[in-house]
């Protein structure tokens, strides 16, 4: 067998498999289907997914097994790279077993193969494979409906071309026309790498069991979103122990510190203040939402120069959203109220508190409002990402 030793892959895998039981509560923070970076976090900050619970490492020795007949270069060389090298081999037929997507075989197809292909599911872990399964069948955990025909959403772009007379009406039927059953149907089938979901759309016979699989509930775990550079960080230590420079031991260190980091990936010094914010924020979610006082509407404008609801480009809503994740960062209070705005979607938690420090060192994010009468928040504290106290923070903005 052969591939990248991707982690983001594999983890969610057994991860999946091992934590089946506590899905719901790790995906259940936000209130969004699915497993979020915010999830993630929650689950870091509350001792669930880290090293305290052995589950977390408890799958790395059974992969290990695995790999040890892999070629080295494969297991501590970027999983892009290897990915490449590994479904070369395959095709040429230098190794038997090839971990890969829908796709493989239109990549057979154009290699012009000679052997004949077949495939089968991620299979199903035992007791006597490793005593934290659930049984759980988690094929499906890694894809899903993240790759390619996806849906459109108009932009303001997009709507102020359709000024010529005649235009919109023309683009509504084309689209009548190609998203009809039939015609999605055949465009997916004739692509040969995925299924089509739409109803009353059946999949080509090689992918009737793809087919059925991505019928499946999606129930995907895995840790790396909570932090811009968690997950490159879990790849080096992967390989390094999947090529045998460290042993489990030295893996497991290595995952719980991360250069002085805690068993929750997170700077030790902030790991207290983390916790605090994470109880603001149930205590925020179970209050409902504030009401948006005169007050908020003058703060808000004055820290992104607009009134939330306005229509702005791409551009804008970029910046909006390292705004409002640097305020929810720095200033709970408004996570709440944050989190119902545009553009305040989970994908602001990648950034990370020293990307947005970064960007309020260069002048790209306004500097905190002070309400008058209190204090001046140390701007360098606030500039490093380290805690501000409750009152700085409460100061930071006129609206709570």
């Amino acid at each position: 067998m052969s591939q990248a030793p991707d982690y983001d892959w594999f983890q969610r895998h057994f991860l999946s498999d091992f934590y089946a039981k506590e899905f719901e509560q790790i995906a259940g923070f936000d209130q969004s289907p699915g497993v979020s970076s915010l999830d993630q976090s929650v689950a870091i900050a509350k001792g669930m997914l880290n090293t305290s619970d052995p589950r977390f490492m408890g799958w790395w020795p059974m992969f290990k097994s695995l790999t040890d007949n892999w070629k080295p270069d494969y297991l501590s060389s970027e999983p892009g790279i290897v990915g490449s090298n590994a479904r070369n081999d395959f095709l040429a037929g230098k190794t038997a077993i090839f971990y890969d997507g829908s796709w493989l075989p239109e990549n057979a197809k154009d290699a012009k193969v000679s052997f004949e292909l077949g495939s089968f599911n991620f299979p199903v872990l035992a007791q006597a494979d490793t005593p934290y399964t659930t049984g759980t069948d988690v094929s499906g955990a890694v894809g899903g409906p993240n790759a390619a025909f996806q849906f459109a959403v108009a932009t303001k772009q997009a709507n102020a071309s359709m000024k010529e007379a005649g235009k919109q009406a023309a683009v509504i039927d084309w689209l009548q026309f190609v998203g009809t059953p039939k015609n999605v149907e055949r465009i997916v089938n004739e692509h040969g790498t995925f299924v089509p979901t739409w109803p009353d759309t059946k999949p080509a016979e090689s992918m009737v069991e793809l087919a059925n699989q991505a019928s499946n509930e999606l129930k995907a775990i895995g840790v790396g979103g909570s932090s811009p550079n968690l997950n490159k960080n879990m790849q080096r230590i992967f390989g390094l122990y999947l090529s045998g420079n460290i042993d489990i031991a030295k893996a497991t260190a290595d995952v719980k510190k991360r250069a002085g980091r805690g068993d929750q990936g997170i700077p030790i010094e902030k790991q207290r203040r983390s916790r605090k914010i994470l109880r603001r924020r149930e205590a925020a979610r179970k209050r409902g939402p504030p009401l948006r006082s005169a007050p908020f509407f003058s703060s808000y404008e004055a820290m992104k120069g607009r009134m939330p609801h306005d229509r702005k480009s791409q551009a804008e809503n970029r910046a909006d959203r390292i705004r409002l994740y640097t305020a929810d960062v720095y200033f709970p209070d408004l996570v709440h109220v944050l989190s119902g705005l545009p553009g305040a979607d989970r994908r602001l938690h990648r950034l990370g508190r020293l990307q947005c420090a970064a960007l309020y060192r260069t002048g790209q994010l306004r500097p905190p409002i002070r309400r008058r009468g209190t204090a001046p928040i140390d701007d360098q504290r606030l500039d490093l990402g380290r805690p501000v106290d409750r009152a700085g923070r409460r100061a930071a903005f006129s609206c709570c």
